[in-house]
Protein backbone atom coordinates (compact mmCIF):
# COMPACT_ATOMS: atom_id res chain seq x y z
CA UNK A 1 0.00 0.00 0.00
CA UNK A 2 1.36 3.46 -1.13
CA UNK A 3 1.66 6.08 2.34
CA UNK A 4 -0.42 9.00 2.33
CA UNK A 5 1.24 11.81 -0.12
CA UNK A 6 2.18 13.97 3.25
CA UNK A 7 4.02 10.90 4.84
CA UNK A 8 6.05 10.16 1.61
CA UNK A 9 7.12 13.99 1.50
CA UNK A 10 7.88 13.92 5.03
CA UNK A 11 9.77 10.86 4.29
CA UNK A 12 11.78 12.97 1.26
CA UNK A 13 12.43 15.53 3.87
CA UNK A 14 14.32 13.19 6.49
CA UNK A 15 16.15 11.36 3.41
CA UNK A 16 17.35 14.57 1.76
CA UNK A 17 18.38 16.21 5.25
CA UNK A 18 20.86 13.54 5.94
CA UNK A 19 22.71 14.81 2.33
CA UNK A 20 21.73 12.52 -0.04
CA UNK A 21 20.69 14.00 -3.30
CA UNK A 22 17.46 14.34 -5.08
CA UNK A 23 18.01 11.29 -7.43
CA UNK A 24 19.05 8.53 -4.09
CA UNK A 25 16.06 9.93 -2.68
CA UNK A 26 13.90 9.52 -5.32
CA UNK A 27 15.33 5.66 -6.27
CA UNK A 28 14.93 4.91 -2.16
CA UNK A 29 11.03 6.03 -2.20
CA UNK A 30 10.27 4.77 -5.60
CA UNK A 31 9.29 8.16 -7.21
CA UNK A 32 11.58 10.48 -10.11
CA UNK A 33 13.84 12.85 -9.05
CA UNK A 34 12.50 15.52 -10.67
CA UNK A 35 9.15 14.68 -8.26
CA UNK A 36 11.64 14.84 -5.40
CA UNK A 37 12.85 17.78 -6.70
CA UNK A 38 9.22 19.40 -6.86
CA UNK A 39 8.21 18.05 -3.16
CA UNK A 40 11.64 20.11 -1.99
CA UNK A 41 11.54 23.20 -4.28
CA UNK A 42 7.92 23.49 -2.27
CA UNK A 43 9.40 23.52 0.99
CA UNK A 44 11.82 25.55 0.21
CA UNK A 45 14.63 22.92 0.86
CA UNK A 46 16.12 22.56 -2.47
CA UNK A 47 20.34 22.94 -1.75
CA UNK A 48 22.45 24.37 -4.80
CA UNK A 49 23.72 22.43 -7.00
CA UNK A 50 26.95 20.62 -5.79
CA UNK A 51 30.32 22.19 -7.04
CA UNK A 52 31.40 19.01 -9.28
CA UNK A 53 28.01 18.78 -10.82
CA UNK A 54 28.61 22.52 -11.74
CA UNK A 55 31.90 21.95 -13.26
CA UNK A 56 30.80 18.46 -15.08
CA UNK A 57 28.43 20.89 -17.06
CA UNK A 58 30.48 23.69 -17.30
CA UNK A 59 30.76 23.00 -21.11
CA UNK A 60 27.73 22.41 -23.53
CA UNK A 61 30.10 19.09 -24.57
CA UNK A 62 30.24 17.57 -21.28
CA UNK A 63 26.52 18.05 -20.75
CA UNK A 64 24.79 14.56 -20.76
CA UNK A 65 22.41 15.51 -23.62
CA UNK A 66 24.93 17.14 -25.95
CA UNK A 67 25.10 15.62 -29.49
CA UNK A 68 27.43 17.34 -31.33
CA UNK A 69 25.92 20.26 -32.21
CA UNK A 70 23.55 18.43 -34.39
CA UNK A 71 20.32 17.67 -34.36
CA UNK A 72 17.77 16.31 -37.15
CA UNK A 73 14.50 17.90 -37.93
CA UNK A 74 11.10 15.31 -38.17
CA UNK A 75 11.43 16.48 -41.81
CA UNK A 76 14.79 14.73 -42.22
CA UNK A 77 16.67 18.25 -42.10
CA UNK A 78 20.11 18.15 -40.15
CA UNK A 79 20.45 21.91 -37.46
CA UNK A 80 24.01 22.45 -36.99
CA UNK A 81 24.89 25.14 -33.49
CA UNK A 82 26.43 28.32 -35.19
CA UNK A 83 30.26 28.06 -33.97
CA UNK A 84 31.21 30.96 -32.32
CA UNK A 85 29.59 33.90 -35.03
CA UNK A 86 27.40 36.25 -34.42
CA UNK A 87 23.77 35.19 -34.49
CA UNK A 88 21.86 35.81 -37.33
CA UNK A 89 18.84 38.66 -37.44
CA UNK A 90 16.66 37.37 -39.90
CA UNK A 91 17.01 33.53 -41.25
CA UNK A 92 14.06 31.28 -41.62
CA UNK A 93 16.98 28.46 -41.71
CA UNK A 94 17.31 29.54 -37.81
CA UNK A 95 16.23 27.74 -35.04
CA UNK A 96 18.07 29.63 -31.77
CA UNK A 97 21.39 29.25 -32.40
CA UNK A 98 20.99 26.43 -34.82
CA UNK A 99 21.26 27.05 -38.90
CA UNK A 100 19.71 24.07 -41.10
CA UNK A 101 22.96 22.68 -42.52
CA UNK A 102 22.65 22.45 -45.67
CA UNK A 103 22.34 26.45 -46.02
CA UNK A 104 25.22 26.79 -43.89
CA UNK A 105 27.58 24.43 -46.00
CA UNK A 106 26.51 26.59 -49.34
CA UNK A 107 26.82 29.61 -47.47
CA UNK A 108 30.63 28.97 -46.11
CA UNK A 109 31.44 27.90 -49.54
CA UNK A 110 30.19 30.67 -51.45
CA UNK A 111 31.04 33.40 -48.65
CA UNK A 112 27.55 34.69 -48.64
CA UNK A 113 24.49 34.32 -47.17
CA UNK A 114 21.63 32.81 -49.09
CA UNK A 115 19.75 35.50 -51.21
CA UNK A 116 17.03 36.26 -50.38
CA UNK A 117 13.74 34.16 -52.23
CA UNK A 118 16.66 30.94 -52.81
CA UNK A 119 16.41 27.77 -51.61
CA UNK A 120 18.97 25.11 -51.20
CA UNK A 121 18.30 22.03 -53.27
CA UNK A 122 19.40 18.43 -52.42
CA UNK A 123 20.28 17.28 -56.16
CA UNK A 124 19.89 13.38 -54.72
CA UNK A 125 16.89 14.21 -52.34
CA UNK A 126 18.90 12.86 -49.45
CA UNK A 127 17.71 15.95 -46.91
CA UNK A 128 20.88 15.19 -44.81
CA UNK A 129 23.42 14.64 -47.74
CA UNK A 130 25.29 17.84 -47.03
CA UNK A 131 27.48 17.62 -49.82
CA UNK A 132 28.82 20.80 -51.49
CA UNK A 133 28.55 18.75 -54.79
CA UNK A 134 24.61 17.77 -53.77
CA UNK A 135 23.51 21.22 -52.86
CA UNK A 136 22.21 23.97 -55.62
CA UNK A 137 20.82 27.16 -55.16
CA UNK A 138 18.20 27.98 -56.78
CA UNK A 139 14.75 30.61 -56.98
CA UNK A 140 12.10 28.96 -55.02
CA UNK A 141 9.76 28.64 -58.73
CA UNK A 142 12.69 27.13 -60.13
CA UNK A 143 13.28 24.26 -57.33
CA UNK A 144 9.70 22.84 -57.37
CA UNK A 145 10.41 22.81 -61.67
CA UNK A 146 13.31 21.10 -60.80
CA UNK A 147 11.94 18.62 -58.57
CA UNK A 148 9.22 17.19 -60.57
CA UNK A 149 11.15 15.13 -63.33
CA UNK A 150 13.02 13.55 -60.29
CA UNK A 151 9.90 12.93 -58.16
CA UNK A 152 8.25 11.22 -61.63
CA UNK A 153 11.37 9.22 -61.84
CA UNK A 154 11.63 8.30 -58.09
CA UNK A 155 7.58 6.87 -58.38
CA UNK A 156 9.34 4.45 -60.96
CA UNK A 157 11.74 3.27 -59.35
CA UNK A 158 10.21 2.46 -56.38
CA UNK A 159 6.98 1.05 -58.39
CA UNK A 160 9.74 -1.26 -59.91
CA UNK A 161 11.13 -2.03 -56.89
CA UNK A 162 7.20 -3.34 -55.66
CA UNK A 163 7.08 -5.53 -58.90
CA UNK A 164 10.37 -7.06 -58.38
CA UNK A 165 9.42 -8.03 -55.07
CA UNK A 166 6.59 -9.56 -55.64
CA UNK A 167 8.31 -11.79 -58.23
CA UNK A 168 10.51 -13.01 -55.96
CA UNK A 169 7.85 -14.08 -53.53
CA UNK A 170 6.21 -15.99 -56.05
CA UNK A 171 7.66 -19.45 -56.43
Amino acid sequence: MRPKPQEEINKIVELYDTGLSAYSVGQMVGLCHSTVDKHLRRKGLMRPKSEAAKEAYKTREHHWNWRGGKCKTNRGYVYVLLPNEKKRLSSTALLGRYILEHIYVWEKVHGKQLPIGMVIHHLNGIKDDNRIENLIALKRGEHHKLAEPYKKRIKELEEEIRELKKSKELP
